[in-house]
């Protein structure tokens, strides 16, 4: 089994590709065909701007509805982190989130961010959109939401 030591010098380079997440995972004891990789796009719908939209430790983003192709996501429990642009305070998102197996042709990450603070991951097939949801807050509370 590899020690905490040797799988934080792995976290602690900071590589983000397949490969060394990849081994990672495998250093975990991961199955890497748990492992999907998406194009995910993430989305705020908060009254302040965020930046630094971490998944799993990874950033994605800026809440802007921008695009990060490739991201290896393993199924499972997942962490979304982001961080306030005013304050620079990092939030961890307040619900439990679980991603399964995804259906075939699902190539795209939803990450959306409510004022809230919980956090809906949807796996889509093509370039996610805002949600419902995150539409109706944005309304209401007349947030910007680029």
């Amino acid at each position: 089994m590899v020690s905490a030591i040797s799988l934080l010098a792995l976290v602690g380079c900071g590589y983000k590709d397949g490969e060394l997440i990849s081994s990672l995972w495998s250093a975990m004891g991961a199955d890497q065909q748990d492992v999907h990789y998406y194009d995910v796009c993430s989305y705020a719908y908060t009254k302040r701007m965020i930046f630094e939209v971490k998944l799993n430790g990874v950033e994605v983003g800026a809440g802007g509805g921008g695009l990060v192709t490739s991201v290896a996501v393993p199924s499972g429990h997942q962490v979304v982190t982001w961080r306030d642009a005013g304050t620079g305070e990092t939030f961890r998102a307040k619900n439990k989130l679980f991603l399964e197996r995804p259906a075939e042709g699902m190539k795209s990450l939803g990450v959306h961010i409510y004022a809230d603070g919980t956090v809906e991951l949807k796996p889509e097939m093509y370039w996610p959109d805002m949600t419902d949801r995150g539409v109706r807050e944005l309304e209401a509370n007349e947030v910007d939401g680029d």
